[in-house]
């Protein structure tokens, strides 16, 4: 299969050459020969210049999540400009500043997402769409794999406040099932951008592939996303950042295990293992993460096996599991007290966009829980069902309204 990015390089560099372009993108932005994406705009787009706007974790991906990034060089080259479109402690560079859009003639992102609505690198999409809708300059959007698949999606909806935030600002579930163009498309028609956009689809790629089908190798998007592992647990495990249990950051497997100080390994599996999870096990674990939280304590936790991709719904896993871990030691458990990627509610409120779960953790039980998830079944549904004009991805390349420049 060939990226949005080189059909693009291949068929469409109209768009771009001898134009100045603003490109939102970072190091994993390559081709199938691992060219960088920026090398491929200068040389072969013949591009008058380029600024990059990198998103969360900066260009080349070594920020920490919720850490401001720095402006880089590239190969000191006076045709490009990097400029700092992400910073945790000025909410004002979660847009890219306008003065660098204006300076564009068109703006292309070529940024791979993981699957899951808090996934920031689709919000970085969103913001630069809307400085370009106000600015008139075109957007193109090329378009990369969903790691996890386009077939399953998983979670509520609740797009209201005060769930919107950086981790929330698509009205999509947990798990999407869709692609970054998809997900382009998608703002900008039930969101009302309206932005000049054109996206340019992948070609070979179905949406039950699994990412070792598309043949490309894995470049990790952000310093915690080491594996299509762990994008496919991320959309449960992840709710571990609203905790004081480590999601194993720190080690060389984020998001594949969690754990705390005061944890009982056994313990901890067999009480999950009791839950009876289709398409998943989890395993004794002890490690030692070397920064984040409980850096340098041994923490015991669990390693959590996928058996079967089709079977595991990551979400709700997620949930209960966080749930049977607080029950464990309810006085050493506690919630995610300061903000969290600039939501206005608690950190566990903007993940699941409800604050019923939390209530559930503190005063129900594990069948509460289950039976909350019910009550997302009519979201799910109508979700699925309101996207047919993307649900096959080979009518994609119709609605994209490609055209020349």
């Amino acid at each position: 299969m060939r990226t949005g990015l080189e059909v693009l390089l291949d068929h469409h560099l109209d768009h771009i050459r001898g134009k100045r372009v603003g490109f939102l993108a970072n190091y994993a932005s390559i081709t199938s020969a691992f060219r960088f994406a920026l090398d491929e705009l200068l040389e072969r787009g013949e591009c008058r210049h380029i600024t990059v706007f990198a998103p969360e974790h900066g260009f080349w991906g070594d920020a920490q999540y919720m850490a401001a990034i720095r402006e880089d060089g590239w190969r000191r080259s006076e045709r490009v400009t990097m400029v700092r479109s992400y910073d945790a402690d000025n909410p004002r560079f979660l847009s890219p500043d306008p003065r660098a859009v204006a300076d564009c003639d068109v703006l292309v992102a070529d940024i791979q997402d993981v699957g899951a609505r808090y996934y920031t690198y689709a919000a970085s999409l969103l913001k630069l769409m809307g400085v370009a809708k106000d600015l008139g300059v075109p957007i193109i959007v090329c378009d990369r794999p969903n790691p996890i698949g386009g077939v399953l999606i998983e979670g509520p909806i609740n797009f209201h406040e005060p769930y919107i935030s950086f981790v929330g600002n698509l009205p999509v579930p947990n798990r999407h099932g869709m692609t970054i163009a998809e997900l382009a498309i998608l703002a900008n028609d039930t969101m009302h951008f309206d932005c000049d956009l054109v996206t340019i689809p992948m070609e070979g790629w179905r949406r039950s592939m699994s990412w070792d089908e598309t043949g490309l190798a894995w470049v990790p998007p952000s310093p915690n996303m080491p594996s299509p592992r762990a994008a496919l647990l991320y959309p449960g495990t992840c709710f571990w950042e609203a905790t004081n249990i480590s999601e194993a950051r720190g080690t060389t497997y984020p998001f594949d295990a969690f754990g705390a100080p005061w944890l009982d390994s056994f313990e901890l599996s067999d009480r999950l293992n009791e839950l009876q999870l289709e398409g998943v096990l989890f395993r004794p674990h002890v490690f030692t993460p070397t920064f984040q939280k409980h850096a340098k304590e041994l923490c015991g936790g669990v390693w959590v096996h996928v058996t079967d991709a089709q079977k595991f719904r990551p979400v709700r896993a997620g949930l209960l599991a966080l749930k049977v871990t607080r029950d464990i030691n309810r006085e050493k458990f506690a919630w995610r007290s300061s903000q969290y990627e600039f939501a206005h509610c608690a950190a566990i409120d903007a993940l699941i966009r409800s604050s019923r779960y939390q209530l559930l953790v503190e005063r129900g039980t594990i069948d509460d829980v289950r039976e909350w998830f019910t009550t997302w079944e009519a979201d799910e549904r109508a979700f699925d069902s309101a996207r047919p004009r993307i649900s096959d991805y080979e009518q994609l390349a119709t609605v994209s309204n490609i055209r020349t420049a």
